[in-house]
């Protein structure tokens, strides 16, 4: 009989702890035994909060993977809350160039069929989410970051429309 091999646990925290809460947060993963994780980045967010939950997780054995994603890049339409998709590039590019503690990669999650557009263009948004993903790519060409879809086949409740699927494929 084959053994599986251990399980490996992850999770996502969707809003970086404030640096006083860093601590007690990365204790908790740790008590959990949590393995990755995913760490949403609000790119109005303070860089060096980023760094140090990164060093702490490091430090405890936890794999860091910075999570970026808004639909709305997809159609660049930016927002005070939504910025466009260059923003993140910018931001994963200034915080390299301003800290050693780098996280294990990048997850990058995108729901196209979740826009409006889907419905009424969805040739166009299909053409600017693979603009997005090449972008993220050039990312993981120059720092060497591994680069992952967040999204994965199964991981939603209902089915995933198959040009979305396709296109995902080729980035998995």
């Amino acid at each position: 009989m084959k053994q599986r091999p251990p399980s490996t646990r992850h999770t996502v925290i969707w809003s970086i702890p404030e640096a006083k809460q860093l601590l007690t947060k990365i204790n908790q993963l740790t008590t959990r035994q949590m393995k990755r994780v995913y760490l949403h980045v609000a790119v109005e967010g303070d860089r060096t909060l980023y760094r140090s939950f990164v060093e702490k997780a490091h430090l405890a054995g936890i794999k860091v993977y910075f999570l970026f994603g808004q639909p709305r890049w997809i159609t660049n339409e930016g927002t005070a809350n939504r910025p466009k998709v260059e923003d993140p590039l910018a931001w994963i590019d200034v915080y390299l160039q301003e800290t050693m503690e780098r996280p294990d990669g990048i997850s990058v999650d995108l729901e196209p069929y979740a826009l409006p557009e889907w419905e009424t263009n969805q040739a166009a948004v299909v053409a600017s989410y693979q603009r997005i993903l090449t972008a993220f790519q050039d990312v993981n060409d120059t720092t060497g970051l591994p680069l992952q879809l967040f999204y994965r086949s199964g991981s939603i409740p209902f089915p995933m429309p198959p040009v979305v699927r396709s296109v995902n494929e080729q980035w998995s």
